[in-house]
């Protein structure tokens, strides 16, 4: 069998990094599970000198390589580097603050065998953790005024989260910004597409919000939706 083929894709000027040595760093473990785990890494112990996220993923045997046959082929671009493209572009639109620094895959016979991404670490607070943990009612209407242009803006963009939930948008309160993370299922979406395809976007971030908000200040992120998206949809709440 040949050996693996290894890819390891860097924004310029970015330093130059070996498959192994991302493998290699050690963090503090923010989530794991058999296939995969992601980790904090200190400044001091990168080339890139700032604190960072790396999510590593390992698949180990062919049949969990199989399983993501569909994904993870030749034909299709794996979860990190969907994930990379994701944030680079939404970066570039001037959604997103920039937080993509460098990916990687590892692939045997064209099936993915070991992938990372590597992410900027925003010391922040989820969205869920900010409604969870204030109790501040303007500084929680001024949240919500937030994400509902946030989300918007997200759509106008033509960008589908597919998987938009309070937990994977980080509140940096001082300077009053949303940062989208965790973003591998998303899309950009044609224009004759998007009524359709971000109703459950629209619908999971309600569910949510139905436990983390009152039902005002939801109405406060619809409002603020509609505004900003230009157009009524009353239909989609």
């Amino acid at each position: 069998m040949p050996p693996p083929t290894r890819r390891v894709f860097s924004k310029s000027p970015t330093p130059a990094l070996s498959f192994d040595e991302v493998l290699g760093f050690h963090g503090t473990v923010l989530k794991a599970h058999r296939t995969g785990q992601v980790l904090k890494v200190e400044a001091k112990d990168n080339p890139f000198g700032i604190p960072i996220i790396v999510k590593v993923y390992h698949y180990p045997t062919w049949r969990d390589r199989m399983r993501g046959i569909l994904r993870n082929t030749i034909a299709a671009p794996s979860r990190v580097r969907r994930e990379a493209d994701n944030l680079h572009r939404l970066a570039r639109l001037g959604v997103n603050d920039d937080l993509w620094l460098a990916a990687g895959e590892s692939r045997s016979l064209g099936f993915l065998a070991s992938s990372f991404l590597i992410t900027r670490f925003i010391d922040a607070p989820s969205a869920g953790q900010f409604l969870e943990g204030t109790t501040d009612s303007l500084r929680r209407l001024q949240f919500c005024e937030l994400l509902g242009r946030f989300v918007a803006r997200l759509h106008r963009e033509g960008f589908v989260d597919r998987d938009l939930h309070l937990r994977n948008l980080l509140f940096d309160e001082p300077r009053k910004v949303l940062i989208k993370i965790d973003s591998p299922r998303g899309a950009f979406v044609p224009s004759a597409f998007l009524q359709l395809a971000r109703r459950r976007d629209l619908r999971d971030l309600d569910r949510d919000l139905q436990k983390s908000a009152r039902s005002d200040e939801r109405d406060f992120v619809w409002h603020h939706y509609r505004t900003s998206f230009l157009k009524d949809h009353q239909g989609l709440f």
